[in-house]
């Protein structure tokens, strides 16, 4: 598996709203499998910039599947921007996730 940092990037800048609260609450349930299965490491919102939604760091084998089946993606609320990542170096804990 490789191993990514995903930058989520709103299409229109910073939603709002009562949709915009239920595209979050589905994204939300569908990082939650990412988090059961181990494949996500951890995610949360960009605090410092309106364009952008949040990061996630995830293993992934099929990354363009993992992006393209989040629930902001389908219904056009944000794209990612996709790095592909070796692990270097880091926490113990973080460095079992990678596999390393």
């Amino acid at each position: 598996m490789k191993t990514y940092i995903l930058e989520g990037i709103f299409q229109e800048g910073r939603p709002t709203g009562s949709a915009f609260q239920a595209h979050l609450k589905a994204h939300h349930q569908y990082l939650s499998k990412g988090f059961a299965d181990g494949s996500i490491l951890f995610s949360g919102p960009v605090t410092n910039r309106e364009d952008c939604g949040g990061v996630i760091v995830v293993k992934s084998d099929d990354i363009e599947a993992f992006c393209r089946e989040d629930p902001f993606v389908k219904n056009g609320v944000q794209t990612y921007r996709v790095l592909e990542f070796k692990l270097f170096d880091g926490q113990e804990g973080a460095k079992a996730w990678a596999g390393q």
